[in-house]
C-alpha cells in the first residue's frame, strides 16, 4: 500500500523539529508512506527451492530495508515506511527483492514507482509484478 502526503499535511512533523539553524536543510514537499506487506511466488534462489527474502526502498540516496523472512517464496513483512519527499515531479521509488545469502545476496527482481503517479492522499492497495 503507498499514500502520497503533500507537505501541507505533514506540518509538525518530526522532520521540523531539531533543525539546526546553520545546517543547509530543503524542507519535504511531502511524505510517502510504503507498506511492504507481501510477496507471492517469488524465485527460488536457493538450492533447496526456496529464498530467503528481503525488500529493500531506495528514494535518492536514502535506502530502507525490511527484515529477512527465512525458506519461502510467499513472504510477509508488514514493514511500514515514511519517506520524505523534496520534488515529487522527479522522484522516484525503486523497490528491489533479493535473497538473503551468505557471500552476496541475489537479485528477484524491481519495481520503480514515479511519485507523480499517486493521487495526494490516495491509499494504493496493489501488487506489482518484479
Amino acid at each position: 500500500a503507498i499514500t502520497y502526503t503533500p507537505f501541507q499535511k505533514v506540518i509538525g512533523s518530526r522532520w521540523q523539529r531539531g533543525l539546526s539553524s546553520k545546517a543547509p536543510y530543503k524542507a519535504p514537499a511531502g511524505r510517502l508512506e510504503i507498506q511492504t506487506v507481501e510477496a507471492r511466488d517469488l524465485v527460488a534462489a536457493d538450492s533447496c527451492g526456496t529464498s530467503d527474502p528481503y525488500c529493500l526502498l531506495i528514494c535518492d540516496k536514502n535506502r530502507y530495508k525490511t527484515g529477512v523472512v527465512k525458506k519461502t517464496l510467499n513472504p510477509v513483512w508488514n514493514g511500514s515506511f515514511h519517506i520524505p519527499i523534496l520534488d515529487p515531479e522527479k522522484q522516484r521509488v525503486v523497490v528491489e527483492v533479493y535473497d538473503e545469502d551468505f557471500l552476496s545476496d541475489d537479485f528477484i527482481g524491481r519495481v520503480t514507482l514515479a511519485v507523480t503517479d499517486l493521487r495526494d492522499g490516495v491509499m494504493r492497495d496493489e501488487w506489482y509484478t518484479l
